[in-house]
C-alpha cells in the first residue's frame, strides 16, 4: 500500500497537469451534482408518504426504516420517469384520444405540486404494497404453523 501511494505521488509530481479536469468532465460533474440536489426533493416526499403509510398501519417506523428509505427511492425513480418524458411517451396515445397534448401536461402551472403529490403517492403505494404482502405471508406462516402443530397431536 505504501508503494502504491508512493507511485501516485511520483506520477503526480512528474506530471503536474494530471489533476486538471477537462471541460466535459466539469460539465458532467456539475450536472450530476444538480441531479442529486433536484432528486433529493422527491426522495423526501416519498419518505414522508411511506412514513405516513407505515404509521397508519401501526407498525414501528424504526423497524421499517429500510422500507421507508426504499419507498423514497421509488419516488425518485417515478419522478425521473415523469421528468424524462418516458411516462408521457407511454400514455401519449391515450392522451391524444382526450385531445390533450403532452406539452400541455409538461408545462402545467402546478407541475411541481403535481410531481410532489406523485412522489408522495408512490412512496405510500410502494410501502403499502410491501406491508400488504408481508402481512399475508405472516398470516400464511402462522396458519401453516398452527395447522402443523395441530396435525401432529
Amino acid at each position: 500500500m505504501i508503494v502504491t501511494v508512493f507511485l501516485f505521488v511520483v506520477v503526480a509530481w512528474a506530471n503536474p497537469a494530471i489533476g486538471d479536469l477537462e471541460p466535459d468532465t466539469i460539465s458532467t460533474l456539475n450536472k450530476a451534482t444538480n441531479v442529486v440536489i433536484v432528486l433529493f426533493v422527491p426522495f423526501v416526499f416519498g419518505v414522508l408518504g411511506a412514513a405516513a403509510r407505515v404509521l397508519i398501519a401501526g407498525i414501528s417506523t424504526g423497524q421499517q426504516l429500510g422500507l421507508i428509505v426504499s419507498s423514497g427511492f421509488m419516488a425518485v425513480f417515478s419522478w425521473i420517469g415523469i421528468k424524462s418524458g418516458v411516462l408521457i411517451a407511454v400514455i401519449a396515445p391515450h392522451l391524444e384520444k382526450q385531445a390533450i397534448t403532452s406539452d400541455q401536461i409538461l408545462q402545467a402551472p402546478g407541475n411541481f405540486y403535481t410531481l410532489a403529490l406523485v412522489a408522495i403517492f408512490v412512496g405510500m403505494f410502494s410501502s403499502n404494497l410491501y406491508i400488504f404482502i408481508n402481512q399475508k405471508v405472516e398470516q400464511l406462516t402462522v396458519r401453516r404453523n398452527s395447522e402443523g402443530a395441530g396435525g401432529s397431536r
